[in-house]
């Protein structure tokens, strides 16, 4: 009697991935550096166009809203494109798991130009503080940089001081008393405490007596310069204020726009890996 053989169980071993690490540091030190240097290349362009993060530091007047929005414009411009490139360098570096769904290998890759996004906004944080302990206004604080710098801000007191001390129209020349360097310094920290506003205020009436004497005014033509002065000051405020929220949202959002750019990179870059995407023709020299 024939015995037919039995067939030898198989026993399937499936290869464990688990001494391979999901997060691919290499491949995201690698985008982050392309990223670092596209990022110098921008810069190095806009400091010869005049968009350099120190263009604004040492201005006394305000920027308009049409230089806020170039500037903004050149954030975006450059975090997008040094996002896309590190991005995309990333996803195309990293090593792929073999047992991961098609899925699964997209968002690991999107998560890796992601980190590299977040490293290279934590960087630029840590850079512009750096600056700004120098003295140095950020892209972020372009708008108000002029009240931020405490260079401007002195030169934008002494104008506003000459303002009220100008010779009154009409009066006498010998009406006038000069003005030493201690009371213009004293009438400079009046205005810029912002307590002479209101009418029955000690500062108000002193600061009226020393226009008054200093160019020969009568008091209410002092005290109608004074109140024309402070409405010029609050405007400018004013002003400095909008551009700052301004500046703000340009760069939040230029910010979330380079974080998408960075994901979408990355997993471009990780699907022309696994597809073997040829790009040697554009770097062929021959």
């Amino acid at each position: 009697m024939a015995i037919a053989a039995k067939p030898a169980d198989t026993e399937i071993i499936r290869r464990s991935d688990s001494g391979v690490a999901y997060v691919d540091w290499g491949a995201i030190f690698a985008g982050a550096v392309v990223a670092t240097a596209i990022s110098m290349l921008l810069v190095a362009f806009g400091s010869a166009i005049g968009l350099s993060l120190t263009s604004f530091s040492n201005r006394t007047s305000l920027p308009g809203l049409g230089i806020v929005l170039a500037l903004g414009l050149w954030l975006l411009w450059l975090q997008v494109t040094a996002s896309l490139g590190g991005g995309y360098v990333t996803g195309r570096l990293r090593r792929k798991i073999g047992d991961a769904q098609r899925h699964e290998v997209e968002m690991r890759d999107g998560m890796h130009g992601l980190v590299v996004w977040a490293g290279g906004v934590i960087v630029g944080s840590l850079v512009a503080a750096w600056l700004a302990t120098l003295g140095t206004v950020g892209a972020t604080n372009v708008a108000a940089g002029a009240v931020s710098n405490p260079q401007a801000a002195s030169s934008i007191s002494d104008y506003y001081v000459d303002l009220l001390l100008r010779p009154g129209n009409g009066a006498p020349a010998n009406a006038a008393q000069p003005v030493t360097p201690e009371a213009r310094a004293e009438l400079g920290r009046l205005l810029s405490m912002n307590r002479i506003t209101s009418a029955d205020s000690e500062d108000r009436s002193y600061v009226l007596q020393r226009i008054a004497a200093a160019t020969g005014m009568p008091e209410q033509a002092a005290a109608q310069r004074l109140d024309t002065t402070l409405a010029a000051m609050k405007a400018r405020a004013d002003q400095a204020r909008r551009l700052s929220v301004l500046m703000g949202f340009i760069t939040a959002a230029s910010l979330l726009v380079s974080a998408v750019a960075a994901w979408w990179a990355a997993t471009k870059g990780g699907s022309h890996r696994d597809e073997a995407v040829d790009h040697s023709r554009y770097a062929a020299w021959r």
